[in-house]
């Protein structure tokens, strides 16, 4: 990234792969981004600032980058939760010892039913 205050479209475009090709963003740098991204789409927000078109349009597709991987990673982690079981506020650990006493249980009343 340049040390200027504005991005250009190349760099950009790098930011964007970046985010496609989940290279490693430190948070502070994913924030620092963000913001300037955001600066960039409220043109009122800074003054004296001169933005192209092609700049806003290009910040905003980044932006849009940023947040189609947070809404994937959301996906992902409420998925993760209904395989895990969570759903219900327990984990798949607790179910399967849940079911592993519930067939202790029927075995044990299995024997004494045979035994009678």
């Amino acid at each position: 990234m340049a040390d200027s205050e504005d991005l250009t479209r190349s760099e950009l475009r790098l930011i964007r792969q970046a985010i496609r090709q989940d290279w490693p963003i430190p948070p502070d740098v994913k924030r620092s981004i963000l913001q300037r991204l955001i600066d960039y789409l409220d043109r009122e927000h800074i003054e004296g600032q001169t933005c192209s078109d092609r700049q806003v349009v290009a910040a905003a597709r980044t932006l849009v980058s940023f947040m189609k991987l947070s809404i994937e990673q959301q996906k992902i982690d409420i998925d993760r939760d209904r395989l895990e079981g969570k759903r219900s506020g327990r984990d798949l650990s607790d179910l399967v010892a849940e079911a592993e006493q519930r067939a202790e249980a029927r075995r044990c009343e299995r024997t004494t039913d045979g035994a009678a």
